[in-house]
């Protein structure tokens, strides 16, 4: 046993000494005294969680304590823990890394209060992607132009594999007979050449729905749902594809006859190799798209595709002429052969939102008397076009 002391101030360095019980003596000409102290160790804050890494999806961990119990719990910004028992609540977590801490003093058996703490990881759930397809009378379903090495399939009848083959192939299930509407399931959290792409062409007409974009990371949307024609064919998915940086959507609902999902939610922010024909002879599509950030110099968008409505169509222009003037580009854009398009320069309130563009678009609505001065539909239109944005758009009339 030793007491760490200086000799001069009578400073006991605590973390150096020993815990036990010292007779302390100063000396003053000769002439001493002496004092008790006791040094006592700090309380065991031990504990740990059986993991450093869950999902929001895995079962709330309880961490195991080692030392002294009774103390109370505290974790980072988004870390929904109980403080009495550590119990961690995954899904209502922030996917983040986080720190747990474990803290004594409330103990009733504390003597000298300590901390410690432990590392841990929330992340997302792997969530596949999913289609649903009509397969009565015993279809054969194709999927076609599929990329990714080697990933999991649940083809939603009882039969699943693990695919493995070269990019640009084909996968083929038939159904039994008796069967009606089966959902696809495809990817893991183990796949080890995940999905990347695909796209129908045979089996476009038997497409019913995309109930779930999942986890998969998408390099391209190119002809995705080229001539998926059914008449019922929707995205009803509440989650939003994952585009990856560089990725093409050209064509992705060329000849979906009957497509008019609400897509406005999409991050297309990513799609820089082209936006040809996205909606070509769609012509059930009427949608307001102006929350998209275009960033693709190609945007023939809306060629051949001949139901959207002006409202709909002058709104879209509207919030791209908005988001290109609040972000500094994109410009030098070819917006071409908007066929059966009309633009209402007159217009000044937003379809979707039922408010004006004023309102809808606060501080980013240019009204600058001295400066940009938007006043409708016409004026952001005028910008777009002008020489600073420079976007050629071509196709479509206007009306005042």
């Amino acid at each position: 046993m030793a007491i760490v002391i200086n000799s001069s101030t009578g400073e006991i360095d605590l973390d150096a000494t020993t815990p036990s019980t010292y007779v302390v003596t100063y000396t003053v000409q000769g002439v001493s005294s002496t004092q008790d102290v006791t040094v006592n160790a700090a309380d065991n804050a031990g504990f740990s969680y059986s993991a450093s890494s869950y999902t929001t999806a895995d079962a709330d961990p309880t961490p195991t304590i080692t030392g002294l119990t009774g103390g109370t719990f505290s974790g980072t910004t988004g870390l929904v823990i109980n403080s009495t028992t550590g119990e961690i609540d995954l899904s209502a977590s922030t996917v983040a890394s986080h720190t747990v801490t474990y803290n004594t003093n409330s103990s009733g058996s504390s003597v000298c209060p300590n901390t410690s703490t432990f590392s841990l990881a929330v992340t997302a759930s792997y969530s596949p992607f999913q289609m649903q397809f009509d397969v009565s009378g015993g279809k054969t379903i194709s999927l076609n132009s599929v990329y990714g090495s080697s990933f999991y399939i649940d083809w939603g009848d009882g039969n699943t594999e693990t695919n493995a083959g070269g990019n640009n192939r084909i996968i083929t299930h038939t159904y039994a007979s008796g069967l009606t509407n089966k959902t696809i399931s495809i990817g893991s959290s183990s796949d080890s050449g995940p999905l990347e792409k695909l796209r129908f062409t045979t089996s476009g007409s038997d497409l019913l729905d995309i109930p779930q974009w999942g986890s998969t990371q998408f390099t391209s949307l190119n002809s995705m749902f080229k001539s998926c024609n059914n008449t019922s064919f929707q995205i009803s998915a509440s989650d939003t594809p994952n585009i990856l940086s560089g990725a093409s959507m050209d064509e992705t609902f060329y000849d979906a006859d009957y497509f008019n999902t609400d897509i406005s939610n999409w991050d297309i922010s990513n799609v820089t190799g082209g936006l040809l024909r996205v909606f070509g002879t769609a012509n059930s599509f009427n949608q307001n798209l102006s929350s998209w950030d275009i960033q693709s110099s190609n945007l023939y968008l809306f060629f051949w595709a001949t139901s959207m409505s002006t409202e709909n169509y002058t709104d879209t222009i509207v919030g791209w002429a908005v988001t290109v003037y609040k972000n500094s580009g994109k410009y030098s854009v070819a917006m071409g052969a908007q066929y059966s398009r009309v633009f209402d320069n007159s217009r000044t309130s937003d379809n979707a939102s039922g408010q004006t563009y004023a309102v809808k678009y606060g501080s980013d609505w240019p009204s600058n008397p001295a400066g940009e001065n938007w006043t409708n539909a016409g004026d952001a239109r005028d910008y777009l076009t002008g020489a600073t944005a420079n976007w050629t758009i071509s196709g479509d009339s206007r009306i005042n």
